[in-house]
């Protein structure tokens, strides 16, 4: 049972999971609205219920292969004969590539709870099918922890705990280049090796320290190996 605008002090006696944000969209500002609402209820995951980040969305321009991948406006469900045209109603649901498609699924495997894909996975090309691939095989974790929560509008530092070791994850949410460094030491992981989640390159670690030039809107996403 699914509590969808379920309130959250409500205990979870009515429900087995939660929806922890809004709907999501694979959007840039989709994204970035949600992810503040599933890091702030990261505490609540397997202890109160399963929290649903709401869907894994693997489409965008350059993974999805559909023509009609913005044909659904789906605000004009709230258009009425009498009202004169609104811009707000020519919201598309896709606007972004690759590297933010990475984000997106990257906190949905952090927040360790519900993965559900809403995607026509006929319509994904390769590219696509591998973040689907990828996603769905992962090794599942325990929730990963926002180190920045309380410091940050968007977490960019998360870590989380797996049965193999630990993985991280570093967010550029900003539209500039910009480095990001984590002390794996200040949080007690220990790491020799860092591999890309997302394309299996491995960048050694030095002094337990991660740190990485991102382009705009982007992620690194890491599995750690001692």
């Amino acid at each position: 049972m699914l509590g969808c605008n379920y309130f959250f002090n409500g205990g979870n006696r009515y429900v087995d999971a939660v929806r922890t944000g809004s709907d999501i969209h694979a959007t840039w500002e989709g994204i970035r609205a949600n992810v503040g609402s599933v890091a702030a209820r990261f505490h609540s995951n397997r202890r109160w219920r399963i929290n649903d980040p709401d869907f894994a969305l693997c489409r965008a321009f350059d993974t999805s292969d559909d023509p009609e991948i913005n044909r659904l406006k789906a605000c004009y469900v709230f258009v009425t004969r009498d009202m004169a045209f609104n811009p707000e109603c020519e919201f598309e649901l896709v606007d972004i590539r690759r590297p933010q498609s990475e984000i997106l699924l990257a906190i949905v495997l952090m927040a360790a709870g519900a993965v559900n894909f809403s995607d026509k996975m006929t319509r994904l090309n390769a590219s696509g099918l591998d973040l689907a691939r990828r996603t769905a095989s992962a090794e599942p974790g325990e929730t990963g922890i926002p180190l920045d929560l309380f410091a940050s509008e968007h977490p960019s530092y998360w870590l989380q705990k797996t049965p193999s070791g630990h993985r991280a994850l570093l967010i550029n949410w900003t539209d500039e280049s910009a480095v990001r460094e984590l002390d794996l030491a200040a949080h007690g992981v220990n790491a020799a090796s860092a591999t890309d989640f997302w394309h299996d390159a491995v960048h050694p670690v030095e002094k337990n320290q991660l740190r990485f030039e991102l382009l705009p809107r982007s992620c690194m996403f890491l599995k750690l190996a001692e």
